[in-house]
C-alpha cells in the first residue's frame, strides 16, 4: 500500500455533511468537488489518502421538511441521503467512506462515547436557556447578530425558545485555541477566515447548548446517555461524525491509522465549528500528550443557504482570474473548463482505473499546479452549468 512508504504522509479528508431536509444543489456540488480535487492532490503525491463524506440527518428542519410532506421522518432522510450518495457518479467523486448520522451503529455509539468523554472531562453542564433559536441554523443567536431582527443567512425571524439543556463548556478553551490558531499547530486556510475564526473567539466564546429536550425535537435524534427526556443537539451529533466514520466507538484500526496518527484537513462551513471541533476531538483519546484533532482547517461558504454563498465567491473567483489574467490564462481556463465538462458527462474516473503511478514527473511543484488547474476548472463548469446541473437533480 502507498501509505507504507517512508515518503508517504497519511490524510484524513473531510467534508462538511449536509442536511437532508432537501435536494443536492450547486453549492453541494462545489464542496464536494473542490474536496475531491484536494484527495486527489495528495494521492497522485502518493500520499495515503482516506476521503470521507456523508449526510447529517437528526436536525430539526428535517423533521419539519418530512411534516410537509406529509411522510415519516426516516422516510425523507433515506430518499435525500440517496441523491447525495448519487453525486459519486454524476459529479465523479472519489470518496471512500460515506456516513449517514441516522442510520449507522458505529455514530450512534460513536458520540455516545464521545458524549461520555467529554462529561468526565468537566466540558458538560446542565442549566436552563432562553434565547432566540433559528430552525434553519439549527442555532441560537444573540440580539447583536441579527440583522433588522432576522437571522443574517435565511433571513428569517428567530423565536423565543426556554427550556433545560446540557451545554458544552465553550469558555475554557479560548486562550489554547487562540495560541494553537495563531501558531498555526491548528492550521486553518485562507487567511481571511483563519482571522475571522480568531477575531469570533477573541470576543468571548460563551458556552453552548448541545441537547435539545425530546419534546421540541420531536422524538427525533439520538438520546443523551442516562437521560431519556432530551436529545443531543445536532451540531454535536454531526460534528462527531469525523471520528465515528472511523470506528472511535471500538477504537478500531482506521482511527488508530488517521486520526491518532494521520494529518487531517477538513472543509468547514462555520466558525462555530472551527471552534469548537477541536475542544471535543482533544478528549478523544487518554494519551497524556495527545494529538487527536484536526491539523488543517479549510474554511468555506455555507452550502446551506440554497448555494448562493457558494455559487456567487466561485463566480468572482473566476471572474477575477479572467479579467486579471493573460490570453494564455484565459485560453487554459476555457480549456480546462471543456476538459472538465466532457469529465462530468462521461462515466466515472473509477478507482481501480486511476493509474496508481502517474505517467509525468511528479514533484510538489506540478502536484501543486495541478490542484490549482483542476479547483478553477471544476468550479468553472459548476458556474457555467448550474442551472443544467439543477435541472439534472
Amino acid at each position: 500500500m502507498i501509505g507504507d512508504d517512508d515518503t508517504a504522509q497519511r490524510y484524513y479528508i473531510t467534508t462538511a455533511i449536509p442536511y437532508v431536509n432537501a435536494k443536492p444543489h450547486i453549492g453541494h456540488a462545489l464542496l464536494f468537488v473542490l474536496t475531491d480535487a484536494l484527495a486527489r492532490y495528495h494521492r497522485l503525491k502518493g500520499d495515503d489518502v482516506r476521503f470521507q463524506t456523508g449526510t447529517d440527518e437528526n436536525s430539526l428542519k428535517n423533521v419539519q421538511a418530512a411534516e410537509r410532506e406529509g411522510i415519516p421522518t426516516q422516510a425523507l432522510v433515506d430518499r435525500n441521503a440517496g441523491l447525495y450518495y448519487a453525486l459519486r457518479d454524476s459529479l465523479s467523486l472519489s470518496f471512500d467512506d460515506f456516513i449517514r448520522t441516522s442510520v449507522e451503529p458505529r455514530h450512534v455509539d460513536g458520540v455516545d462515547k464521545l458524549w461520555q468523554a467529554c462529561d468526565r472531562s468537566g466540558d458538560i453542564a446542565k442549566r436552563a436557556y432562553r434565547g432566540l433559536y433559528c430552525v434553519g441554523c439549527e442555532q441560537f443567536y444573540a440580539e447583536d447578530e441579527l440583522v433588522d431582527g432576522l437571522c443574517p443567512d435565511h433571513l428569517i425571524r428567530p423565536e423565543i425558545v426556554e427550556e433545560e439543556n446540557y451545554f458544552f463548556r465553550l469558555s475554557r478553551y479560548a486562550d489554547r485555541l487562540i495560541d494553537a490558531i495563531d501558531s498555526d499547530r491548528l492550521r486553518i486556510v485562507p487567511q481571511t477566515r483563519k482571522n475571522e475564526v480568531l477575531s469570533f473567539i477573541r470576543r468571548g466564546l460563551v458556552d453552548f447548548s448541545i441537547s435539545r429536550s425530546k419534546a421540541r425535537a420531536r422524538g427525533w435524534g439520538i438520546p443523551v446517555p442516562g437521560d431519556p427526556d432530551q436529545v443531543m443537539y445536532v451540531w454535536f451529533d454531526a460534528l462527531g461524525n469525523y471520528i465515528t466514520a472511523l470506528d472511535y466507538a471500538g477504537e478500531g484500526e482506521a482511527y488508530q491509522r488517521y486520526w491518532v496518527n494521520g494529518r487531517i484537513e477538513s472543509t468547514s462551513s462555520a466558525k462555530t465549528s472551527s471552534a469548537f471541533t477541536p475542544c471535543t476531538g482533544r478528549r478523544c483519546c487518554s494519551r497524556r500528550a495527545c494529538h487527536c484533532r484536526p491539523t488543517s482547517w479549510f474554511t468555506a461558504s455555507s452550502p446551506s443557504t440554497g448555494g448562493r454563498s457558494a455559487s456567487r465567491s466561485a463566480t468572482r473567483s473566476i471572474r477575477s482570474t479572467w479579467r486579471g489574467g493573460t490570453a494564455s490564462t484565459r485560453c487554459a481556463i476555457i480549456c480546462c473548463a471543456r476538459c472538465a465538462r466532457r469529465a462530468t458527462a462521461t462515466s466515472r474516473w473509477s478507482d481501480s482505473s486511476a493509474p496508481t503511478t502517474p505517467t509525468w514527473p511528479i514533484n510538489s511543484a506540478t502536484c501543486s499546479v495541478a490542484w490549482s488547474v483542476w479547483s478553477i476548472a471544476t468550479t468553472a463548469v459548476l458556474c457555467l452549468r448550474q442551472e443544467e446541473f439543477l435541472q439534472f437533480l
